[in-house]
């Protein structure tokens, strides 16, 4: 999934992750580590395939998101607030987050990411490419045509 994800292959890492998911849930596994990972790589190609609706109704509301999954949330709802060009909701979302209580690394990403997507600067990109979290975020974000 990994090398698909890196490639620009979204589709064909979507298939499989969610093929992954559903073999894992089918012999009880429903929570752990392969799991979260399955999940981590339909959020990608969620974002990288630009289906924004369906990550915004999937991941709306939902208490238990990786870390990989809240970074598609967040994508996904500043791409929305853009079209809407009211940002009320990213804000809303984006403060509730309590950055202050996260870990140095996640904090980090988080503030970069909010930077990214309201300035779209080189700076903050370039900084965000140093976290492994945004490894296969990087060539999405610089893709990605705000309204």
């Amino acid at each position: 999934m990994s090398c698909l994800a890196h490639v620009g292959n979204y589709e064909e890492c979507y298939e499989l992750a969610s093929r992954q998911l559903l073999s894992l849930k089918s012999i009880g596994v429903t929570n752990d580590f392969r799991v979260n990972g399955c999940r981590n790589y339909v959020a990608i190609s969620l974002i990288g395939k630009k289906e924004y609706e369906t990550v915004y109704e999937e991941y709306n509301n939902r208490n238990d998101l990786t870390f990989i999954e809240e970074i598609a949330f967040i994508i996904c709802l500043f791409i929305w607030c853009s079209k809407l060009k009211n940002f009320d909701e990213y804000e809303k979302h984006f403060n509730s987050l309590q950055i202050q209580n996260l870990k140095e690394a996640q904090s980090s990403v988080l503030i970069l990411l909010d930077n990214y997507l309201k300035n779209r600067t080189k700076t903050s990109i370039v900084s965000l490419e140093k976290y492994n979290s945004m490894e296969h975020y990087i060539n999405i974000l610089k893709n990605i045509v705000f309204n």
